[in-house]
């Protein structure tokens, strides 16, 4: 166990304190406020600081991105925060079969998610576990999994085909599905960083997408839409609060959690959709949420596509996103299409946070030069927020080449300081491949990681 210093408080703890003095609805954090230090063996890490009259915390934390995005909450401007999803770029740099971290081993998937997190030094992942599925499967919907790319829900076994199927729909318990596999992977996180991981499930619209098929779902609310309302009721009632309340009970010390929601984006649903079907089922999961975790972060995210709308219908919709996810959540294409601009007036007009999100296909395509001055376009019009400001990688795909992502992120640093106006000098960093990166860890690794999962390096 680790040695508190001043005050009996572990890491988990300390950060539900910090997030209970802040009112924001997402991390819009000071990045980098605590340096680097030495760590103890057997994965409890430390860290000294002294925020906001909470006592000296443990010493020598050598992964800080967390605590330093915990520790600047409510702070702006100050330097950028990076958050990233980054699903499929950890089974891809680490080398191991897709289906084996996903399905077979938590402990590889703890390990290889914060290799990766440490490497790219981004500030948090906020997804790359296959937050889709796991009610879904829970339930009994058939999933598949593949050794090269992520799981997904079999949508020619559709678990729901009409009102006889509603009664499958049915929280089955901790043991159902996944879920060992995801208390497992908490505990193994948690063991090593000394906080829990943010999770991400599926939203009640895009479960209902899972389980029903997003067709049948658009059409039942002109056809049927009695049947969609039971539909997404019983989703909401019977499994996701249920899921959530045994959830917490035996994963104590969750601190963020998110629901993510594309078969809920433009134009696969109107305006009118999200606002009668999405936006109503997903608050009260995120109200009985907020009632077992008064101080968690939990938002709603991944809904795309305001730049296809036009007039009263944007406004609708994205009035709507920042209601669930508590901030302006948008990345690319839309921000591309729009500017990065138009968003940050709104979200300055509306007097909410934002997130803007970087193009997965110019992080991959684009060279590193053309990659850093489109980084660097977003963070300094992302900087004009009257309210903190988050940049975001939307899905790095496992191809990116590294030395993109490692000038996106050095651009982010340079540009997202306070003050910095884009005058400042850029060097493309030079990049350790992710190979000697892992061979230095092997040979210092005061973590404790077992690295087990080499052996199943393909």
């Amino acid at each position: 166990m680790h040695k508190v210093v001043e005050g009996d408080c572990d890491m988990s703890t300390m950060m539900q304190k910090m997030m209970g003095m802040i009112h924001s609805p997402m991390m819009p954090a000071a990045i980098r406020m605590l340096s680097k230090e030495g760590v103890q063996r057997k994965g409890w890490l430390k860290a000294g600081a002294k925020i906001a009259g909470i006592s000296q915390f443990v010493k020598g934390f050598s992964f800080p991105h967390m605590v330093r995005v915990m520790a600047g909450m409510g702070a702006w401007p100050t330097n950028v925060p990076i958050y990233a999803q980054l699903n499929e770029l950890i089974p891809k740099l680490c080398g191991v079969p897709f289906d084996y971290l996903f399905r077979d081993d938590p402990v590889a998937m703890a390990e290889c998610s914060l290799l990766v997190w440490e490497y790219a030094d981004l500030d948090v992942i906020t997804l790359n576990l296959d937050g889709y599925n796991f009610e879904a499967e829970s339930t009994g919907a058939k999933l598949n999994f593949y050794p090269d790319h992520a799981p997904d829900i079999d949508r020619a076994s559709l678990l729901i085909k009409d009102e006889n199927d509603l009664d499958k729909i049915k929280w089955n318990g901790m043991s159902s599905g996944r879920f060992p596999y995801i208390k497992q992977y908490c505990e193994e996180f948690n063991g090593y960083v000394g906080f829990m991981p943010p999770l991400c499930f599926s939203a009640p619209w895009t479960l209902a997408s899972n389980l029903y098929g997003l067709e049948n779902l658009v059409m039942g609310t002109i056809e049927d839409p009695e049947f969609v309302h039971e539909l997404l009721r019983r989703i909401v009632e019977d499994l996701e609060i249920p899921m959530l309340k045994d959830l917490v009970k035996d994963v104590p010390g969750l601190l963020i959690i998110s629901f993510a929601d594309a078969m809920a984006s433009s134009p696969m649903v109107s305006p009118d959709i999200l606002t009668e079907y999405v936006e109503p089922y997903y608050m009260k999961v995120h109200a009985a949420l907020k009632e077992l975790l008064p101080n968690a972060i939990v938002n709603n995210s991944g809904i795309f596509g305001s730049s296809t709308l036009r007039g009263e219908g944007k406004k609708q919709f994205i009035d709507s996103t920042i209601r669930m996810a508590g901030q302006l959540f948008v990345f690319d294409p839309d921000v591309a299409k729009d500017s990065p601009e138009y968003y940050v007036d709104y979200a300055n007009s509306y007097g909410c946070p934002i997130l803007i999100g970087m193009s997965q296909n110019v992080l991959e395509q684009e060279s590193p030069e053309e990659v850093a001055q489109y980084a660097k376009q977003y963070v300094l019009a992302g900087k004009k927020s009257k309210l903190p400001y988050t940049f975001f990688f939307s899905n790095i795909s496992p191809n990116t080449p590294v030395e993109n992502i490692a000038a996106a992120v050095k651009a982010v640093k340079v540009y997202g300081k306070p003050g910095a106006d884009g005058s400042e000098e850029y060097e493309l960093p030079k990049t350790m491949s992710f190979e000697e990166f892992l061979k230095k860890k092997q040979a210092d690794n005061v973590e404790g990681y077992t690295f087990r999962w080499l052996e199943k390096r393909v």
